[in-house]
């Protein structure tokens, strides 16, 4: 993926989808977000577009 635009979501279900189980960090972790300059979201809707495709994929292979 380039730019802006979904790709933690595309990340995160592939995680789940390969085994990996979620635990909750409540009250266990800290969560630092950096500040930084907005970036290019002009790949916002193709990035959509590959999460999409990546739920497809793991559909189908899961109904074969």
């Amino acid at each position: 993926m380039t730019g802006w635009g979904h790709e933690d979501a595309e990340f995160v279900f592939r995680m789940q989808h390969s085994g990996v189980l979620r635990r909750s960090g409540s009250w266990a972790t800290e969560v630092l977000h950096l500040w930084h300059q907005e970036p290019d979201k002009s790949n916002a809707e193709r990035n959509r577009r590959l999460v999409l495709a990546t739920m497809e994929k793991y559909r189908d292979a899961a109904g074969s």
